[in-house]
């Protein structure tokens, strides 16, 4: 049980390990936004996420501002008879 797990790949065509497309060693080496490479692609991707919560949180917050202004708004209006 202590041994390690050895993982085999089969070998394409040319006795070449081939990879799946899901194994990060399929792509390695692809260019994406024409001169990145798949790991920077993927960072500035994660980075990019971080910004768009921090907007949404940012957001969400002026929101549940002007939500709570609103309620001190109604509260204070007085209230019509009949109404």
């Amino acid at each position: 049980m202590n041994e390690p797990t050895e993982i085999k790949y089969p070998l394409d065509e040319n006795g070449e390990p081939y990879f799946a497309a899901t194994h990060i060693d399929a792509v390695k080496g692809l260019e994406f936004d024409e001169d990145g490479d798949l790991k920077s692609t993927v960072i500035q991707l994660q980075n990019n996420v971080k910004k768009l919560e921090s907007d949404i949180k940012k957001q969400d917050d002026i929101i549940a501002g002007y939500e709570e202004r609103i309620s001190e708004i109604e509260t204070s209006i007085p209230k019509k008879e009949g109404k």
